[in-house]
């Protein structure tokens, strides 16, 4: 079953470590496709509320090896931003969970990107997966999450974005 959350769009912290998070970010966007034309009507969306977000992640039961696409779309389906990426290794062996939450931390690094390239001030976006534990513990902190929490450097992640 699909689960979604409405996550509000808020322009990003500067941080001290600029430069090395720029290098990261720079290769990790290496791997992000934005379109070209018609970029301003996903950009209305995002703004308007109305964006779609889905993360769809795989975990080889052969190889443990992770792996998760994302795509951010209008909701006609016709102006969208997507990407795949591998998924770190962590201190336990990988899983569903931590593969979807990985797929989430990239739409978030993504929006990221598009509020800072575009100028984007507020805006929300629904984001959906098929797990319900990634999507709801994404978000689910005010406070870092444990050290006992799985999966807790990519959480963190996604709360310094």
């Amino acid at each position: 079953m699909l689960e979604s959350i409405i996550i509000p769009i808020d322009p990003p912290q500067s941080s001290n470590n600029a430069t090395n998070l720029e290098h990261h970010i720079d290769v990790f966007m290496q791997q992000i496709d934005i379109p070209t034309s018609d970029i301003e009507k996903l950009i209305y969306t995002i703004e308007e509320g109305t964006a779609i977000a889905v993360t769809d992640a795989s975990v080889s039961p052969y190889t443990g090896v992770g792996a998760s696409s994302f795509v951010i779309t209008t909701p006609d389906l016709q102006t969208s931003s997507s990407g795949s990426h591998g998924v770190p290794k962590g201190s336990a062996p990988m899983d569903s969970y931590r593969a979807e939450l990985y797929g989430i931390f990239s739409i978030m690094v993504t929006l990221q990107h598009l509020a800072t390239t575009y100028d984007i001030k507020k805006g929300n976006i629904l984001v959906a997966c098929d797990n319900k534990a990634a999507l709801s513990n994404a978000f689910a902190y005010n406070d870092r999450a444990s050290l006992n929490q799985g999966s807790f450097d990519i959480l963190w992640a996604i709360q310094n974005i």
